[in-house]
């Protein structure tokens, strides 16, 4: 598997720091979650944590699948407060 990340964190954000295109494509999110929710902006388009599912990837917590050999790979900081992402293909 290849892996492209440019090795830089990204911070967690709740709803409200989301630009406002950004708040419609994630409009799923209930109201009373959105203040407490983490998202993160990858590749312009926002992500919410929940979306990753845990993998065994050594270095890495999230994957996301695009397609069957596709997607997106994310790492918590040690902190909490920001996110690490790379595609695999």
């Amino acid at each position: 598997m290849k892996i492209i990340t440019n090795n830089q964190y990204r911070p967690l954000l709740n709803f409200y720091e989301l630009s406002l295109e950004q708040q419609s494509s994630v409009d799923w999110v209930d109201l009373e979650d959105r203040e407490y929710s983490h998202f993160f902006v990858y590749k312009g388009y926002p992500y919410h944590t929940s979306m990753f599912l845990r993998t065994e990837t050594p270095g890495w917590d999230g994957i996301l699948s695009d397609s069957y050999s596709t997607g997106v790979l994310a790492r918590l900081s040690k902190d909490g407060e920001s996110i690490l992402v790379g595609r695999f293909q």
